[in-house]
């Protein structure tokens, strides 16, 4: 078909991506010898069994794309571990139970400075476990969180699992409210240039899930998924779909 310029790359990768659902070899068209010792795929498909394909794309000045696909498995989905962060601890069996005889947390009131609004919060224990790292020395709330939910997950599941094959998928209604908060009130009264980049990291959503990730180590995807109360259904939904194995 000619050499399709910019487009060379996403044919080659279409192509890839069709022999390896129909498990066949590419032919390389009009080939008649070679004085090298190669098993080359001359003039005809050839079917093969093979769950990795890589497309090699050279483009002008020395421009290099690689395109590594594998075959797609199913995969099942269950709850290896959990853990949680409440007004009523951490600990899950104590806490369900707590839940499941009708208790509550104590309510307190707090009040804004700045408009005098009040608010109705129920404060987690002083001595929840959160974790010690480097990364959370100027976390929001929500990112300590989320770390130490899930640091305690993880340490549920056994046998542990290998860092270099997990995903994280996070599910969260709401940001690091109070950071955002302060970020925007410093520009609104003093100007752009009080934009503080000690601030920013936490104002988007997916801070939690990075902070997570990093702890770890995982070097895997990472996927924040934002929406209303029904965002954790959401994320399962997500984490359960097919998975890429290597």
């Amino acid at each position: 078909m000619g050499h399709s310029l910019g487009a060379a790359g996403a044919i080659e990768a279409a192509v890839t991506l069709l022999a390896l659902q129909h498990q066949f070899l590419p032919p390389n068209i009009n080939f008649r010898e070679s004085d090298l010792s190669l098993n080359v795929v001359a003039n005809e498909a050839r079917e093969a069994q093979f769950d990795c394909a890589v497309s090699n794309s050279f483009g002008f000045r020395r421009n290099k794309r690689d395109d590594c696909f594998s075959k797609i498995r199913a995969m099942s989905l269950s709850v290896a571990g959990m853990s949680w962060v409440t007004p009523l601890g951490s600990d899950v069996d104590d806490v369900w139970q707590r839940l499941l005889a009708g208790e509550t947390a104590p309510v307190e009131i707090l009040e804004n400075e700045q408009n005098g609004a009040r608010y109705l919060v129920r404060r987690v224990p002083a001595d929840t476990p959160f974790p010690s790292h480097p990364r959370l020395r100027r976390a929001s709330a929500i990112s300590r969180f989320a770390a130490a939910a899930g640091l305690a997950a993880l340490a549920r599941v056994k046998p542990a699992p290998s860092l270099d094959r997990i995903a994280l998928v996070f599910a969260v209604s709401n940001g690091g409210v109070i950071y955002t908060r302060r970020f925007y009130s410093e520009i609104v009264t003093s100007g752009a240039q009080a934009a503080s980049p000690l601030l920013f990291p936490e104002t988007v959503f997916n801070a939690p899930a990075s902070h997570l990730a990093a702890i770890l180590g995982i070097n895997g995807a990472s996927y924040t998924v934002v929406g209303d109360g029904a965002v954790g259904i959401l994320a399962l939904k997500l984490a359960g779909r097919p998975a890429r194995v290597r």
